[in-house]
């Protein structure tokens, strides 16, 4: 059941304890709280809450497609798919989830950058959501349908409610900017780094140029055609995932062709995360000096960007095959599990005011720095990034999120990951009870802070400071290289 209200009463104090009341007393102790520092803090207000501590989760492999980011755990990545498939819009919208269960029932908590959902987020969620409740009761029940079946589903579910946003994907597939290019172009782009990386290969191994390409799903194509080698294969594999993509983008066409057709480049596209030559940008430096920090972007920007179009049936395959251990890992003997929706409504006032990019010229480049000034609010409306608002959401309501988990439609803010770790050392922790994906090194503009508890106004302005000193430090260092 969605529900849209946020309450801004938080629990009493004496629910820390009652958190960590199920672990040993080690976990406990690694989560040991400076409770001298809060003594001021505690008067200001009752309703202060402490951030709870959760045990931290693992690095696991992920299916084919999904890449295991260092520190993220697989109920992170599944969580992200469920936040993607939520985001409508081309351009603007940005969802964070967080699965909270209980003995017998497990409830989705979903925050939207811009505040409360609209009709058409209620709906989606409220089908979704049966979708997953019929899913995991029929498993626990004992009944076991085409694991393909399911996962189909919800795909068609995902394009059908997404397809203005996966559009958008498509078209940008392989552009060098931010704006839709000519697909033929972007194709030879691609190409042309293909060639050179074909080359490079070929002087450091001593092999044909054609078979520089060693990823097993492109060589058995290859060997399979008993035509040309790898590296016409990969060419072929570019061009169908460029050029396709934005043939279906922009073609109007019954529903079951599109979804056949977008399933193929996401097959298309999984080759190619696989392959030698996109996997060579993340960590082969001979190849990045080869090649220049310019297509290295590219080529880094082709991999994010194929990543979030395979997510969508990546993370329905994950969630299928091994989503089962978010539910019977808490309630193993339950026959049944309500599975429910909630919707984070309201997050308290920011804080501060919000900070804004100035942009400057140094020996003939362009950089930003930040100038933390308040700007006109009603010309350009600032919210809270979803993250931050379902952090606090489930602090003032009491409860801790599955594992510490939560997944996000984009990859975070880095001012907001700073904020939650600052938030987190004010709280005395010495570990940071939540998990987030890789943040993208990129600070928003017109970015704000809430308030760091409810009531804590002392706490809250250390809070903001601390964080704000550290981001006008690091433009500072950055701007001293220049």
């Amino acid at each position: 059941m969605a529900s849209s209200s946020f309450s801004a009463q938080g629990p009493q104090t004496t629910f820390l304890s009652s958190s960590l009341a199920p672990y040993e007393d080690g976990m406990m102790d690694s989560y040991a709280v400076d409770r001298h520092a809060f003594d001021t803090q505690l008067e200001l207000s009752d309703n202060l809450c402490i951030l709870r501590g959760v045990h931290p989760s693992h690095t696991q492999s992920l299916s084919t497609g999904m890449r295991a980011e260092h520190g993220v755990s697989t109920t992170t990545n599944i969580l992200s798919w469920i936040a993607q498939c939520f985001v409508k819009e081309e351009q603007g919208e940005v969802f964070a989830s967080a699965l909270c269960v209980t003995a017998g029932a497990a409830t989705l908590h979903i925050a939207k950058n811009s505040g409360l959902p609209c009709p058409v987020d209620q709906e989606f969620g409220a089908a979704f959501m049966a979708r997953v409740s019929s899913f995991v009761n029929r498993r626990l029940a004992g009944e076991r349908n085409n694991d393909q079946q399911e996962v189909d589903e919800f795909v068609r579910m995902s394009l059908r409610h997404s397809w203005v946003r996966i559009k958008r994907k498509l078209r940008l597939i392989g552009t060098k900017m931010e704006l839709p290019q000519e697909a033929a172009e972007c194709q030879r782009y691609i190409s042309d780094l293909i060639d050179i990386w074909a080359n490079f290969i070929s002087r450091r191994f001593k092999c044909e140029v054609t078979a520089a390409e060693r990823s097993v799903r492109i060589l058995r194509i290859a060997n399979k055609l008993h035509r040309g080698g790898s590296v016409d294969v990969l060419k072929d594999i570019v061009f169908q995932v460029i050029v396709g993509g934005f043939r279906v983008a922009t073609d109007e066409q019954a529903f079951n062709i599109r979804y056949k057709e977008f399933t193929h480049i996401i097959d298309c596209a999984q080759m190619l995360l696989e392959s030698d030559f996109l996997k060579a940008p993340l960590a082969d430096d001979e190849w990045h000096t080869q090649i220049g920090p310019t297509n290295v972007q590219c080529l880094l920007r082709l991999r994010r960007r194929l990543e979030r179009i395979t997510l969508y049936r990546t993370g329905a395959e994950y969630f299928v095959r091994h989503g089962m251990s978010l539910f019977t890992k808490v309630t193993p003997s339950a026959q049944r599990v309500n599975v429910g929706l909630q919707w984070v409504g309201n997050v308290p006032e920011p804080g501060g005011p919000p900070f804004t990019l100035r942009e400057y010229f140094r020996r003939g480049r362009r950089h930003t720095t930040m100038n933390y000034v308040p700007v006109k609010i009603a010309a350009s409306p600032v919210h809270i990034h979803p993250e931050v608002a379902l952090v606090h959401h489930l602090d003032a309501l009491g409860i801790h999120a599955f594992r510490g988990a939560i997944g996000v439609s984009k990859a975070p803010c880095w001012a907001c990951v700073h904020y939650l770790e600052c938030l987190c050392r004010a709280a005395g922790l010495q570990k940071q009870p939540w998990h987030l994906p890789e943040t993208g090194k990129k600070v928003q503009p017109a970015w704000r802070v809430p308030k760091a508890l409810p009531g804590a106004a002392v706490l809250d302005m250390d809070v903001v400071n601390c964080a704000v000193d550290y981001l006008v430090k690091r433009a500072r260092e950055k701007r001293a290289k220049c």
